[in-house]
């Protein structure tokens, strides 16, 4: 709770990341009151990797279970301000 991520992962080509505030595994995780801003790759938009995902702000992922996204702040990033990724297993979030 209370962060600022800022500026993160500029280096990143590959798919997968980077992600300001990401959940992959765990249950009754709250993200609350953060700012992220300026996920995004080095010379973005014009030098967006060919192949390249994510550049998120926040994203309860994978197996993470009865969690909660709020009172957050987005903005200025290559990707999604929220992200919610439903694996197989019937993850509730």
């Amino acid at each position: 709770m209370y962060n600022h991520v800022s500026y993160t992962g500029a280096n990143v080509n590959t798919c997968g990341g980077p992600g300001g505030n990401w959940i992959y595994t765990g249950s009754n995780v709250v993200i609350a009151y953060n700012e992220t801003d300026h996920m995004l790759p080095a010379g973005y938009p014009t030098s967006y990797p060919s192949g390249a995902c994510d550049w998120l702000a926040f994203d309860l992922d994978g197996s993470t279970r009865d969690s909660v996204i709020e009172y957050n702040y987005s903005h200025d990033n290559a990707g999604p301000g929220m992200e919610l990724y439903i694996a197989q297993n019937g993850t509730n979030i």
